[in-house]
């Protein structure tokens, strides 16, 4: 009964595993945050180059700029979050197959 318990859990811990949600979210972090600072450097460009003339493209891209480094630091957060569980589901997975037995070398050698 206890090994079909362990069994399923062992199941469900490498379905999650496998969706690796952190890495998503991290990735989404970093393109964000390049493109920020792109826009970001755009900006201050467009504002050494004229001032306050071209006052609605500088302010499009200084929107572009705080809305990416917004939406980066959400995702970075978001992806921390999600690997820090993740660390904690691959520690449980490896006690459950040290309980399970299956990382015994001695049980995979023939008889």
């Amino acid at each position: 009964m206890a090994d079909t318990a362990n069994l399923s859990r062992l199941e469900s811990l490498q379905s999650d595993l496998n969706a690796r949600r952190s890495i998503f979210h991290l990735a989404h972090a970093a393109i964000s945050l390049l493109i920020a600072v792109i826009s970001a450097g755009t900006a201050a460009r467009l504002f050494y180059d004229y001032e306050l003339n071209e006052l609605p493209l500088l302010g499009a891209a200084v929107l572009v700029a705080l809305g990416m480094f917004v939406h980066g630091f959400v995702r970075w957060a978001l992806g921390r979050r999600a690997l820090n569980r993740e660390v904690a589901q691959f520690a449980e997975l490896r006690e459950l197959r040290a309980t399970l037995g299956l990382d015994d070398p001695n049980l995979l050698l023939p008889r």
